[in-house]
């Protein structure tokens, strides 16, 4: 089964798709930048589109989307959750069933501690996929980590 993860952000948003079965193994992964210099509907469009286009492309089967963590500033989480939407609607219109992992879960799944730092959720997911690293950015080291997160969840990946 394929699955879809993806680290939303509006500033780079990182997705990455696993192919779940005797193995895993890591099919693609990557990021979705804009520009703070761009207008916002211009950015969220950019994300939908792109986003869309990884969709068709490698036709998942569900979608794992890492869940708000607690922002320190009210505007950064106000733009997170606009590129949130974006991410689920986009998801939702392709028919895919979406499934939420807060940061913690998706860290304790990969790395076994939910306190792990980006660098060690990178390492452990290049380990799990077997992807000669660096995976560059983190975002979609992130997102790979989202997907792997669902494959663990038994009753949920089928």
């Amino acid at each position: 089964m394929r699955i879809l993860g993806i680290d939303p952000s509006l500033t780079s948003t990182g997705y990455g798709i696993i192919e779940a079965g005797e193995t895993l193994r890591g099919l693609a992964y990557g990021h979705i930048p804009t520009k703070s210099s761009e207008p916002l509907p211009d950015r969220l469009e950019r994300l939908y589109l792109q986003l869309t286009a990884v969709i068709d492309n490698w036709s998942p089967a569900v979608c794992s989307v890492e869940t708000i963590f607690t922002a320190r500033n009210p505007r950064s989480a106000l733009l997170l959750g606009h590129a949130r939407g974006v991410v689920i609607l986009t998801a939702r219109r392709a028919k895919l069933p979406i499934f939420e992992y807060t940061p913690m879960q998706i860290k304790r799944a990969v790395c076994g501690r939910g306190r792990s730092t980006k660098e060690q959720v990178r390492f452990m997911v290049e380990r799990l996929l077997g992807i000669a690293g660096p995976i560059k950015p983190l975002d979609a080291s992130d997102a790979l980590a989202a997907a792997i997160c669902h494959q663990q969840q038994p009753a949920l990946s089928g």
